[in-house]
């Protein structure tokens, strides 16, 4: 029997179906286990989208709400603990900010407790504070634990995100191994593919995010995939990386700006009080010495035979005395509204009797500079009136004199009305006119800044500390108003200031105050300068009339820089008012300021010649051959008085009130022993000065004292390199002067000596004087 052998498989029908419905089997399977491996992997992919969009802001915001109410129940507890009312105002309105966030109101629990714990420091006081600690420290309690329930609630949220997402990649990673398993001979390219593809993504991935929980600073991740969904992955969890490092960098930056405010608060109020107290206790120590002075000079004026010499000096005194009173009372009353110490008074007062001293007190300064000022009341203004006068009168005070002050020419006028009247209160106006220097817009702005002045340099024209305007600001301000300043240079200034002050029971609106006569004067113009009198002639010396032999001796000591026309004057007032009429009252402010120079032209114009006579001033001990001459030059009438009545007994004077009439007299008067130089002064200063003597042959031998009020060694050694002979500094006592003055002219006398016998030498000498030292060696 013969055997066919057919290599071709062949298979039953039964055999088939089997192989058919294993197959099919295996394929549903497959791809049944292929779906849920896609689901899983879907599933993996929502909860990561979830985790982006939901669970990272929600845990975000969760993180947020605990750190707001941090701070509410931070700034609360520092509002109950602070140990002044002050930084707990100041902390009870950061705790309204932090209360009123819309993340605390928009969250039922939390917007409770932010309300409860505003509505237990409504009303708060500082002083009852003590009330409140039992409360408080029961809700700061609840508040606590309920940041700290949002903060574990958020740190779970975000544990629970990470652990799911590991968990479904875990389970990818182990459906994806089996897949290969099952799939050898049907899929083995797709698992190849998905092995690539998914498997590593997904395990880097879950490796990412396991690491980031604990290290959130980490490296951004890079699944190096070009799929979008993984692209989209790498993204939310880089996203996710950025969100906490900028979480935990601005948690870390509020904590340390909140230390850093602390901190800055603590030294901020450790350096006001030490200011306060400091300047309080100086000007304490000041003031006491000036008390003493003023009654003392009120004793001495009650005394009887006094000489014209010791009424002026007593007059300098008292200046003296006035202005350092009045610079200590600005100190301690900007250290007060500094501090917010200063509290205004509101008593009844009169409106006349507040302008009536306004005329008394500048009206003479005004009068002494040729000024025409003039006091205005509108219709309207009411005169009975409450608040504090003592202030008012301050506030007008300082306004009027910085407009004498800076006008040298024309008019100051002063201007009061009143607006916007009601039943308790009405808005006083303020308004002080001047034609003075006036000011640029720069110097506008820094005017009314304290210890600032429009020309702060060392030879500024005007003086003063810088407070007063900066003082009269924040007066106003205290009182509910403000100043406003228009001003041109060389246009005058106009100062505006509104100030609300109460009304006197039964005092009807619009009650008019009226001007007393004083206070009703008014020039023709605020900004006319006054027209000079008609040019009078003092009869010459020929006709024999005393008033012009004074004039002609008043001119020889005006010519010669001599001091003693200072009291020449002071002895024959009544005799020149009476005859040079309108002119004595600038011939008196020239030689009481010290500018000779001036008042000698001024005598020349009225037709006086030059002649010397006996004098009121000692004539036989001011002739003594013996005694030194000592140039004084000071831009102060007050220090250069005080110097000729100190040296004046012992040496023969001559006097300059301005640095470049010193440099005139030095250059023109050989004769000078020693220069006494103040540094500060206007126009050319000391320093400019010094540097001419020393570089001029008739002057660079003179012997020169500087005198300065700056202790800094910087000035002295300025001075000293320019070829000064001594610095002394203010104050300095009488002795100490007369001995360095004395000390100089004896070493000038000793140089002048050795320089003449050494001339002297040197002429006998055989060699001629070739062989002799210079004068100035050694």
């Amino acid at each position: 029997m013969r055997t066919n052998h057919d290599l071709t498989p062949t298979f039953n029908t039964s055999a088939r179906y089997q192989f058919m419905v294993l197959w099919v089997i295996f394929v549903v399977v497959l791809s049944l286990y292929s779906a849920w491996l896609l689901s899983n992997h879907l599933k993996t992919l929502a909860i990561i989208s979830d985790l982006e969009e939901r669970t990272v802001p929600a845990m975000v915001d969760k993180l947020r709400v605990a750190r707001l109410l941090d701070s509410l129940r931070f700034e609360a507890d520092n509002v109950i603990q602070s140990p002044s009312a002050e930084q707990s105002t100041r902390r009870l309105y950061y705790a309204t900010l932090y209360a009123n966030t819309n993340e605390l109101q928009n969250d039922p629990v939390m917007g409770a407790l932010a309300a409860e714990a505003m509505e237990l420091l409504s009303g708060f006081e500082f002083k009852r504070r003590a009330e409140l600690a039992d409360a408080w420290s029961a809700l700061s309690d609840r508040m606590n634990m309920a940041a700290e329930q949002l903060y574990i609630e958020a740190v779970t949220m975000g544990n629970q995100g990470i652990l799911s997402v590991k968990h479904d990649l875990t389970v990818a990673r182990l459906s994806s191994i089996w897949m290969l398993a099952l799939g050898v001979s049907l899929q083995l390219l797709m698992v190849a593919y998905t092995a690539i593809t998914f498997i590593r993504p997904l395990k880097q991935l879950g490796e990412h995010l396991a690491h980031m929980n604990s290290d959130p600073q980490g490296q951004a991740i890079d699944l190096k995939s070009r799929i979008a969904e993984f692209k989209a992955i790498e993204d939310a969890v880089n996203r996710l990386r950025d969100v906490m490092q900028a979480n935990r960098a601005m948690n870390a930056a509020l904590v340390q700006r909140e230390s850093q405010l602390q901190h800055e608060m603590a030294l901020s109020d450790e350096s006001m009080r030490f200011k306060t107290e400091f300047i309080s206790t100086i000007s304490h120590e000041i003031r006491t010495p000036v008390t003493a002075m003023t009654i003392g000079i009120y004793m001495l004026r009650k005394q009887r035979g006094m000489d014209a010499a010791q009424q002026q000096q007593l007059e300098v005194i008292q200046q003296c005395s006035n202005h350092l009173l009045e610079l200590v009372n600005q100190v301690l009353d900007f250290s007060k509204i500094e501090a917010r110490m200063l509290k205004l008074e509101a008593i009844a007062f009169d409106l006349a009797n507040v302008l009536q001293e306004t005329q008394a007190l500048h009206g003479n300064a005004a009068a002494a500079k040729g000024l025409a000022f003039s006091i205005r009341v509108a219709q309207g203004t009411p005169e009975r009136l409450v608040g504090d006068p003592l202030r008012v009168k301050e506030i007008i005070f300082n306004l009027v004199s910085n407009a004498i002050k800076f006008t040298d020419q024309g008019s100051v006028q002063l201007v009061l009305s009143a607006q916007a009247l009601e039943s308790q209160r009405a808005l006083l106006n303020i308004t002080v006119r001047d034609t003075g220097i006036g000011l640029t817009e720069r110097q506008v702005t820094q005017l009314f800044q304290q210890f600032s002045q429009a020309d702060g340099s060392i030879s500024r024209r005007y003086g003063g500390t810088g407070l007063g305007l900066a003082i009269t600001k924040k007066l106003v301000e205290l009182m509910g108003g403000n100043v406003v300043l228009h001003s041109e240079p060389g246009q005058g200034a106009e100062f505006a200031c509104t100030l609300w002050v109460g009304l006197q029971p039964g005092t009807p609106p619009g009650a008019l105050c009226a001007p007393s006569p004083s206070t009703a004067h008014t020039s023709a113009s605020p900004h006319t300068p006054n027209t000079p009198p008609e040019p009078w002639h003092l009869p010459s010396a020929t006709d024999g009339s005393p008033a012009a032999a004074i004039g002609n001796h008043l001119l020889h000591l005006c010519l010669q820089d001599d001091p003693v026309a200072h009291a020449y004057l002071s002895t024959h007032t009544d005799v020149l008012q009476e005859r040079l009429g309108p002119h004595a009252q600038a011939l008196t402010q020239a030689i009481h300021s010290y500018a000779l120079h001036e008042a000698a032209a001024l005598l020349q114009r009225l037709g006086c010649a030059p002649t010397q006579g006996a004098t009121p001033e000692k004539p036989a001990a001011r002739q003594a051959p013996a005694r030194a001459t000592v140039l004084i030059t000071d831009d102060t009438p007050a220090t250069i008085t005080t110097l000729v009545h100190l040296l004046g007994g012992e040496h023969r004077l001559r006097v300059a009130s301005g640095g470049a009439r010193a440099l005139a007299i030095a250059q023109s008067t050989p004769a000078l022993d020693v220069i006494l130089l103040d540094v500060s002064m206007p126009g050319m200063d000391g320093m400019a000065v010094l540097a001419q003597l020393k570089t001029h042959p008739a002057t660079r031998h003179m012997p020169v004292i500087m005198v300065t009020a700056n202790t800094s060694t910087d000035i002295q050694e300025q001075a000293l390199a320019l070829g000064a002979d001594d610095v002394v500094e203010k104050p300095v006592s009488p002795p100490v002067l007369r001995t360095r003055i004395n000390l100089q002219i004896e070493l000038a006398r000793f140089r002048q000596t050795a320089m003449t016998a050494t001339t002297a030498a040197s002429a006998a000498s055989p060699t001629g004087p070739a062989s002799s030292r210079s004068p100035n060696a050694g």
